[in-house]
């Protein structure tokens, strides 16, 4: 590797019999006009090889040319040796080493077409230069990308929702990764542009992966919200990322753009499938726990000195020795004695609590109970007497 900046080994050059800040004399000021333009050309050259515009061998040739000419470079077998303080003088008090270099015409113009021609392929390169750097990272990406699209492509029941979602959350890693390594990268200066596109784009890209490893975990009652932000994230990440190949041409989305991050149908059939299932399944809960209430309800016995059918056509009321019933639809009673069989009357009871049809009813004192049910009402005094009543019927036991 060459020496980093060795322009600054040129030495500086005085006439005969004078010092540093001595009086100038025109020749002498032509000789420090052509070292300091010499020293110009070399900091363009070290400018080059730093950028990593031209090799070490290219450097070489070029600073040769500079120092010694066209003929010296090529009679140099290997970097030149600058002297040191004064250095040697030819005719006139020059100095020898920058003889060759003021002899040949060209050399100015030769090291400008370098410098020029170098700059110019330089630009060029920084676009594919930038685009092998993140070379890595534009991988890694685009294969993410190829493993969403797959996993969304074979999503047909919901027993395949957990594998998007490790994928989805296997490719997050990734992006985070790929963001992390473009982040570090330090670009030419004319791909600072392409770097925060490209920045912008994982970060969509990443916006997208959360989504939609939200919209596969989630509850399937509220997915389909989900899957229409992932929809959207998704043609917002296209968008970006082609924002990013058009300002680098040489970096290379092809797999990303093609995956089908935005194939979500698949996905929103089979999420709205799972919460009508999900919904079913809920109403046959809500019905079975209104069954199961209705029953322990009706298990329930009720006592207090009357009641009445859900209905309330059916009524009966404790009045002490006697337990009196009517249908009220038909102005039809009966009387049912605590020690005795029954008989009919007239008459309205009086309503009170309601029995739901399979629930029971027991009078205070223990003497009278009866059971409600669809088809009308049964009641017994406590030594087996009783009757069946509905309105249209009356039957005694």
């Amino acid at each position: 590797m060459p020496p980093d900046h060795p322009q600054d080994d040129v030495p500086t050059v005085v006439g005969p019999g004078e010092g540093p800040r001595g009086g100038r004399d025109r020749e002498q000021e032509h000789i420090e006009d052509q070292q300091r333009e010499v020293r110009a050309r070399l900091k363009a050259i070290d400018g080059l090889r730093d950028d990593g515009v031209i090799s070490d061998d290219e450097y070489r040739k070029a600073r040769d040319i500079t120092l010694l000419g066209p003929a010296g470079a090529a009679a140099a077998s290997g970097p030149p040796q600058l002297p040191s303080g004064t250095g040697g003088t030819g005719a006139g008090g020059r100095p020898t080493w920058l003889v060759p270099a003021a002899a040949a015409g060209g050399v100015v113009a030769l090291v400008v077409l370098i410098v020029a021609l170098a700059l110019t392929l330089g630009g060029g390169d920084s676009a594919s230069g930038y685009a092998d750097q993140v070379s890595g990272p534009v991988d890694q990406l685009n294969s993410s990308a190829a493993s969403v699209g797959s996993a969304l492509a074979s999503v047909a029941q919901p027993s395949d929702l957990p594998g998007l979602r490790r994928t989805a959350a296997g490719a997050l890693g990734k992006a985070n990764g790929a963001q992390l390594s473009v982040a570090k990268t330090t670009p030419p200066g004319d791909q600072t542009t392409t770097q925060q596109k490209l920045l912008s784009a994982i970060g969509t890209y990443r916006d997208y992966l959360m989504g939609l490893e939200r919209a596969a975990t989630a509850p399937a009652t509220s997915a389909q919200p989900l899957i229409g932000k992932v929809t959207a994230r998704a043609a917002a990440t296209r968008t970006a990322f082609i924002g990013a190949t058009a300002a680098n041409q040489s970096l290379s989305f092809d797999t990303l753009l093609s995956a089908g991050l935005g194939s979500t149908s698949a996905l929103t059939s089979v999420r709205r499938d799972q919460a009508a299932a999900a919904r079913k399944k809920q109403a046959a809960a809500a019905a079975a726990a209104a069954a199961a209430a209705a029953a322990a309800d009706a298990a329930r016995v009720r006592t207090g000195y009357s009641f009445q059918s859900p209905t309330g056509n059916l009524r009966c009321e404790d009045q002490g020795s006697d337990l009196f019933c009517s249908a009220a639809n038909a102005d039809f009673a009966v009387y049912l004695p605590s020690g005795a069989s029954p008989y009919t009357g007239s008459g309205t009871a009086a309503g009170g609590e309601v029995v739901p049809y399979g629930g029971t009813w027991r009078s205070p004192s223990g003497s009278f109970t009866c059971t409600s049910a669809e088809d009308g009402i049964t009641c017994r005094n406590s030594i087996g007497y009783g009757f069946f009543l509905n309105r249209d019927t009356y039957r005694p036991m």
